[in-house]
């Protein structure tokens, strides 16, 4: 019985114990762009990923900010300087606290730093003159276009700030200058140092294949949304609930241009899942089948190159099943409704009285299934195929999809590509 009880301990000990909010940061400098990658592992319960495009205003920076609907804060973001904040969980540290030549700062949020500081040093300055709570269970990460990067954290009696040495930078969830202080080691620290030290060179590709090695699924965390900046162009990739072959782009410029606004991701993504032909294989060019799943309420654009960059496309539009389903569904609803009224018709006096019912019942099925109305019931996830037959031989293809299933926002699957076989 001791040992059941001392195991149970343990046990409760090491759930106290885990980072709450575990995330992963990583910046890298390829020379021509400053990558960074994201991954917001957060409590199962908060699904409604959104980012938030704030115009500049009032003195105010432009900024583009990612979070939750349900929260009244970000969790990171981007502005129209060039500055990038994520902020991730520590161990409590309690030598944290206030100090009399510095102004308190009452119901603090990070992106309050975004839209008044223009790169890193200006956001140090702003976190030293501040007694902000955030930093006894918090650190900060920043990055500006310049190439600078730095997590700032609280010390043993202030702000400790830890620069970037290399050309990439990565920070999870312990202590930088302490990692004896707790949650250390990480794994997913180790993993993003191995994978970015052995590779001879960074790309947006890497730092998706990054991201999906050192995401989530835990009972009660799990990676809720992954980003990928790319900061001196100011595009931003949000992948979702750690799909890692679907992601939306959003463009800080364009985005900045339309005006103040909530994206709400997960109505804009179609649930895509590449399966056929698998990524760098080779397949008879005779008969080739693209197959994917994905959102049956979604339409989607099947787009096939022979060049990386996709500068000879091949576009095959492939419309929603939903939709098809729905029409075939109306269609056998009035071939029903005319044999029903031809066989009332043939005795009308003991039927006439069905008639009118019978009509308004019709009506009323096809007005509530039109397509201005939403559907949400029928959504389903489905298989999709498509045949393309006679490709050339001995030839590389690339291969993609666009999606779309609102209005608003458009979803591309990552990239695949195959080989062709020799002509038989």
């Amino acid at each position: 019985m001791k040992t059941i009880w001392a195991l149970g301990l343990v046990s409760l000990h090491m759930l106290w114990a885990w980072p709450a909010l575990s995330c992963t940061g990583f910046v890298a400098d390829t020379g021509q762009e400053i990558l960074i990658g994201n991954n917001e592992d957060y409590d199962i319960n908060y699904t409604d990923t959104v980012v938030r495009v704030l115009p500049a205003q009032d003195n105010h920076y432009g900024c583009l900010q990612v979070g939750f609907g349900n929260q009244n804060f970000c969790m990171g973001g981007i502005n129209d300087q060039g500055l990038f904040y994520d902020w991730f969980s520590v161990p409590p540290n309690e030598n944290w606290q206030r100090y009399a030549d510095r102004q308190n700062f009452p119901n603090f949020k990070p992106e309050d730093m975004l839209k008044i500081c223009a790169d890193i040093d200006e956001a140090i300055t702003f976190f030293q003159s501040y007694n902000l709570e955030i930093f006894y269970q918090n650190h900060v990460f920043l990055v500006d276009e310049s190439g600078r990067a730095a997590v700032v954290e609280w010390g043993e009696d202030d702000l400790e700030i830890i620069w970037k040495q290399n050309d990439f930078f990565v920070v999870t969830n312990f202590y930088l200058a302490h990692p004896e202080w707790g949650w250390y080691p990480c794994t997913r620290y180790d993993t993003a140092v191995e994978m970015l030290s052995e590779s001879s060179s960074y790309s947006w590709e890497l730092s998706r294949t990054i991201l999906e090695a050192v995401h989530m699924e835990y009972p009660r965390v799990m990676t809720q949304y992954s980003n990928i900046y790319e900061l001196r162009s100011g595009l931003l990739s949000f992948f979702n609930h750690s799909n890692f072959h679907e992601y939306i782009d959003f463009s800080l410029t364009q985005e900045l241009a339309k005006g103040s606004q909530t994206y709400h991701i997960a109505n804009g993504m179609s649930d895509i899942t590449l399966q056929a032909p698998a990524n760098r294989t080779v397949v008879a060019p005779e008969y080739v089948e693209f197959r994917w799943i994905g959102n049956s309420q979604s339409s989607y654009q099947l787009i096939y190159s022979r060049n990386a960059d996709f500068s000879d496309p091949v576009i095959i539009q492939v419309e929603n099943t939903q939709r098809h389903n729905l029409q075939r569904s109306q269609l056998s609803l009035v071939l029903l409704s005319m044999i029903s009224l031809v066989i009332l018709l043939k005795n009308r006096k003991k039927s006439m009285w069905l008639l009118v019912p019978l009509l308004m019942i019709v009506a009323v099925t096809c007005s509530d299934q039109s397509d201005d109305d939403p559907v949400e019931a029928l959504t389903a996830i489905d298989h999709f195929a498509v045949t393309v037959e006679n490709l050339r031989p001995a030839t590389s293809y690339y291969w993609k999809l666009q999606a779309q299933v609102t209005p608003e926002m458009t979803s591309s699957s990552i990239v695949w590509s195959f080989t062709t076989s020799e002509a038989t």
